[in-house]
């Protein structure tokens, strides 16, 4: 008989540890989830940042949609109106 109360105890002390070991990990789970948010959010933000910032360089080295200087295609239908 005691050595089934002790076997009972052992398995009580055995889910009590496996309990504290959940919680603790259930813990350190939300831990690195907000983490994780936190670190979305900042990409996020510097993605956003490097669009704004690659956007005004984008507009220069795409061709205007009125050139300063007429192209020979131009030229020779103004001269050809007249």
């Amino acid at each position: 008989m005691a050595t089934l109360q002790q076997t009972v105890k052992d398995l009580q002390a055995a889910q009590q540890s496996a309990a504290n070991q959940i919680s603790d990990l259930q813990r350190q789970l939300s831990a690195e989830q907000g983490e994780r948010k936190l670190l979305s959010e900042q990409v996020g933000a510097l993605a956003a940042r490097v669009d704004r910032l690659l956007t005004p360089n984008a507009e220069t080295t795409t061709p205007a949609l009125h050139p300063a200087t007429p192209t020979p295609q131009t030229a020779k239908k103004k001269r050809g109106s007249r």
